[in-house]
């Protein structure tokens, strides 16, 4: 067997082959009884009738048709063999054959392009440093202490540090309230002052002017074109459990001392800023090899990024139960994506 590869193009190539009658008869003809082993004619069993039958009612389409797949799985297993690396479905463009004879075809495909990537050699990444701090890590020990903490109904704000207001929203021209009262700590950062020094004299039913409560002139601005308000429903002071071994153990069982669980919490917060840090890296390194070559990425492969883009969106709304959206407007959406992800695939394939 004679093989060669013809470059058409940077991003095309073409696989040339031809087979001596001694190779092409035996996988002709044996593709030739697959199809005979179908074919029922009249008179005969299925796959039974006569050679001489068959030849006469079909010619030589048989051996033609049968030359075809040859060609075709003779290219998959040199695709294999080579590592080719076809993108879009290979087209067969010549092929020659007469029973008896030799057989040649040339087969078309696309490739990944090479092309000479500019850009990440010595590029300069700028990245954010994050570092795991004794104050990080006791503010996540606080919010934990603070998810079991214990609650005890009082009369009125006490300690403006260890109490709960409960808020509900009003409606002032209905008198009706929203019925789902939120837990309002006094270190809120959206309360106003005034709030916070008014917190010791407020009383269960008290009615609270949106400019009273927050801080943010854009949530004032936003309440004061409705009818609502804030209503007091009532006070709990919150009591933090004690950090010591035993609170540990009932809240873990993997951690014994509170020790493990602050080494702990270090290593979750080291692990994701490691994370997160070589994300920003990648993504700042696609952009400036992106933004430092323009390259063509075949039109083919295009298609095949911005098809998968589709189908995963679709499949996305079929198992959320939403609409499906229309394939055009998906694709109108998704078209710059796709060259960009098709351009990146093809910059980094030569990187590598």
């Amino acid at each position: 067997m004679e093989r060669k590869v013809n470059q058409l193009s940077t991003a095309e190539h073409q696989l040339e082959v031809t087979l001596s009658p001694e190779e092409a008869s035996p996988l002709i003809q044996s593709e030739v009884a697959k199809k005979i082993a179908t074919i029922q004619i009249p008179g005969f069993r299925k796959g039974k009738a006569p050679r001489h039958v068959i030849k006469n009612m079909y010619g030589e389409s048989l051996e033609y048709d049968a030359a075809d797949k040859v060609a075709n799985r003779i290219f998959w297993d040199i695709a294999k063999e080579l590592d080719l690396k076809p993108l879009n479905t290979p087209g067969l463009v010549d092929i020659k054959y007469n029973p008896g004879e030799e057989l040649s075809f040339k087969v078309n495909y696309e490739i990944f392009p090479e092309v000479e990537v500019l850009g990440y050699k010595g590029s300069e990444i700028e990245i954010p440093k994050y570092e795991v701090t004794d104050s990080l890590i006791d503010e996540e020990i606080k919010n934990l202490l603070s998810s079991n903490a214990s609650y005890e109904n009082v009369d009125k704000v006490e300690d403006p540090a260890t109490t709960i207001i409960d808020i509900d929203v009003y409606n002032s021209e209905t008198s009706l309230e929203m019925g789902t009262p939120k837990a309002i700590e006094l270190d809120y950062p959206l309360l106003s002052e005034a709030f916070k020094n008014n917190a010791p004299n407020l009383k269960i039913d008290d009615i609270i002017e949106p400019k009273d409560f927050y801080s943010e002139q854009k949530l004032i601005d936003g309440y004061e074109k409705t009818n609502y308000k804030f209503i007091v429903k009532g006070f709990r002071k919150k009591t933090l459990p004690v950090l010591d071994d035993e609170f540990v153990q009932k809240i873990s069982k993997e951690y014994k001392t509170a020790g493990e669980l602050r080494e702990c919490i270090a290593a979750y917060y080291k692990g994701y800023y490691e994370d997160m840090t070589s994300r920003i890296y990648n993504s700042r390194l696609e952009k400036t090899i992106l933004d430092a070559n323009d390259i063509k990425v075949p039109a083919t492969f295009v298609e095949r990024v911005l098809e998968y883009f589709i189908k995963e969106e679709t499949e996305k709304a079929k198992k959320e139960k939403k609409p499906l959206p229309k394939s055009d407007d998906l694709r109108v959406a998704y078209k710059p994506y796709a060259e960009k992800e098709a351009k990146w695939q093809v910059l980094r394939e030569n990187i590598i």
